[in-house]
């Protein structure tokens, strides 16, 4: 699978979170999204699952525009799949 990101913005009310993001990963590479809390790395993967819409620019995936503003693929056609850090589905420990 490909992913590219060309311009993607997003804002919640008036604080931009994602500014211009541009990245193209080739089919089998293997990446680590490395930055501080809150610089916008789970916003990004959130938009790139389609958890969350961006505002501006387009996210590609496989060749095909999943999100754009006005434009949202749904998330079960993605077939991106998303781990949580935390166990944030259920209020009691699973193990």
């Amino acid at each position: 699978m490909s992913l590219e990101l060309h311009s993607v913005h997003k804002q919640y009310s008036d604080k931009q979170v994602l500014r211009g993001i541009n990245l193209s990963i080739k089919k089998g590479t293997f990446l680590a999204l490395l930055g501080p809390s809150g610089c916008g790395k789970t916003t990004l993967l959130q938009s790139i699952a389609g958890l969350t819409s961006i505002n501006g620019g387009k996210i590609i995936i496989d060749g095909k525009v999943v999100s754009e503003p006005g434009r949202e693929v749904p998330i079960e056609k993605r077939e991106i799949g998303m781990v949580f850090q935390d166990f944030a589905l259920w209020p009691y420990e699973c193990f």
